[in-house]
């Protein structure tokens, strides 16, 4: 168990501060719409069955690798252009990343009416959806079957499904979103990440009773919280200033969990 009491975005030591300048060189503007490099990464839009017809998604990885884990992105309900230079920086780690637009079951990303559709979903069909992806990517002949689920802000009730039967899912990053539930949390099964925006005071009143439910537990988490940041702080369409020392960091921290849980050793 990992938990930041701080709550600070400044960078805590010599590790951070060299991946926020990595960063910086690397990815500049982070969270802005300028575009990003994507050298030695095959990367396509693909088409998959979903419960109720079909699904676009971005699929990415080095076009090197015969064999990768996998990641499954879950964006906001805008769909992978939100993150599509956080998938790319995750397959230049190694990992096959899928970003499922599951707006587009219900019509363009720009629509929204199709938006509105996506997140009046019941509990059940996010869970249902998520697992398509999850299926779809373990599926790919160049993954090899260990995959991580990293969720930006929407699905939570389908996060906290697939923590607790969590399948070929090894571990899981949350974003700005509810933790499970006192009800959820005995049931998790895999390592969780958990970064929250200290100014979403609807999801800030639901961390503490959380962090104390996940220790009771004896689960395996780590909880971060970003002073002065709101929700969606990753999203890379946001007009609001990008803090790209938040960013960064929290880029940082995800990297090393997912190596942790899911890459081979």
């Amino acid at each position: 168990m990992t938990i930041d009491r701080s709550r600070a975005p400044a960078l805590p030591g010599r590790r951070t501060l060299l991946a926020a300048l990595a960063a910086a060189a690397v990815l500049p503007a982070l969270g802005r719409r300028a575009g990003a490099q994507s050298e030695g990464l095959a990367e396509r839009t693909v088409d998959y069955p979903v419960a109720g017809g079909r699904c676009a998604g971005l699929l990415v990885h080095q076009a090197a690798l015969a064999k990768m884990p996998a990641i499954v992105v879950v964006p906001e309900t805008s769909g992978a252009v939100s993150c599509t230079r956080l998938a790319r920086r995750l397959a230049r780690q190694g990992y096959m990343v899928f970003v499922p637009s599951f707006v587009t079951l219900y019509g363009s990303p720009d629509d929204k009416a199709a938006r509105t559709k996506l997140n009046n979903l019941t509990p059940a069909n996010v869970t249902a959806l998520i697992r398509s992806a999850i299926d779809f990517l373990a599926a790919q002949p160049q993954s090899s079957g260990t995959v991580a689920l990293v969720a930006l802000g929407w699905g939570a009730a389908g996060c906290a499904a697939i923590a607790a039967d969590p399948g070929p899912v090894k571990a899981l990053v949350l974003f700005y979103m509810a933790p499970p539930t006192g009800e959820q949390i005995p049931a998790v099964k895999v390592p969780l990440q958990l970064h929250y925006a200290a100014l979403d005071e609807r999801t800030m009143a639901l961390v503490e009773p959380a962090e104390r439910k996940l220790m009771g537990h004896s689960k395996v988490f780590e909880q971060y919280v970003y002073e002065g940041q709101t929700a969606s702080f990753m999203n890379e369409q946001t007009d609001r200033k990008v803090d790209d020392a938040v960013v960064a960091l929290a880029f940082d921290r995800m990297e090393f969990f997912l190596a942790r849980y899911v890459k081979p050793r």
